[in-house]
């Protein structure tokens, strides 16, 4: 069994996790343009789990790959402990 598919199958976030551990991975990679990296990325993720999966799944995982991007770029600002806040407030209402 690859070690990509050891991740998606033991580790608490599966899929997600790889995705992680890809993009950490790739990083490295310093003769690789951006688009280069995002597409080894994908090429991966699409060996991990299979064309038939990756069918059903590719977009979302594209949209993944796009958002870790933008965040590690800076372009959203995650700010979990406002959000349980608000989720505390909302469910508190009801």
């Amino acid at each position: 069994m690859s070690e990509s598919k050891i991740i998606i199958e033991t580790s608490k976030f599966g899929i997600i996790d790889l995705v992680v551990k890809l993009m950490t991975e790739v990083e490295s990679f310093v003769d690789f343009p951006g688009q280069k990296k995002k597409e080894y990325v994908i090429d991966q993720i699409q060996l991990a789990i299979g064309e038939e999966d990756y069918e059903i799944y590719g977009e979302l995982i594209d949209l993944l790959v796009e958002f870790i991007i933008a965040i590690s770029r800076g372009q959203y600002e995650l700010n979990l402990n406002n959000i349980k806040k608000i989720t505390t407030k909302c469910c508190t209402m009801l």
